[in-house]
């Protein structure tokens, strides 16, 4: 009733006062939950929804937007190692598959969280699979990470992703300074660069 009242009048009494206070303000809101279903099923007043309900903007979860992840990564690496001191430089091909092949239902919290973490327990300068052990459980404790099914690709995509990790990595050892033939899978051939 309150915040109805601010958005509805623009004044609100403060705490202790007699007299209301006039504000000209605007409010963002966040939900994940669907407001609308809310309202139907009555465990959300009508009359807030449809005052705060002006220009809704949807965000899909993070799940349905995996190409997010490799940006919001890079930044929370950085964000991090400032915060803490650390001198983390980015993450292997191999932890950002994992990283890419999770269903987060935790979203972009669970996702900072788990970079948060890493960062922290690791003692390298490179995140890796072995410092994201810690994502046992989802941001509900319910759904053990190993057991997730996304983790688990076919067999053919699995060994694409191998390849194109396993080629990033050479080259990147490498600086990209050579040509040769490879034993390599026929799908990557001959790696000539430089």
């Amino acid at each position: 009733m309150k915040l109805l009242r601010v958005l509805q009048e623009k004044e609100f009494k403060p705490l202790g006062g007699e007299r209301s206070v006039k504000v000209d303000v605007r409010v963002i809101v966040a939900s994940n939950k669907n407001l609308q279903e809310a309202v139907a099923r009555g465990t959300f007043r009508e009359d807030l929804f449809y005052r705060i309900q002006v220009v809704p903007i949807y965000l899909p979860p993070l799940r349905e937007r995996k190409e997010d992840i490799s940006p919001l990564v890079e930044h929370f690496i950085k964000h991090y190692s400032k915060e803490l001191g650390k001198e983390i430089k980015g993450i292997t091909p191999a932890a950002m598959q994992r990283l890419m092949l999770y269903s987060w239902p935790g979203n972009i919290r669970e996702l900072k969280n788990v970079l948060e973490r890493a960062i922290i327990l690791t003692s390298h300068n490179l995140i890796d699979e072995q410092d994201l052990l810690h994502m046992t459980h989802s941001a509900h404790g319910t759904e053990p990470l190993a057991r997730d099914k996304t983790l688990y690709p076919s067999f053919k995509t699995a060994r694409e992703e191998f390849e194109k990790g396993y080629l990033i990595q050479v080259l990147t050892q490498v600086k990209g300074m050579w040509c040769r033939r490879q034993s390599l899978p026929s799908a990557i051939g001959v790696m000539c660069t430089g």
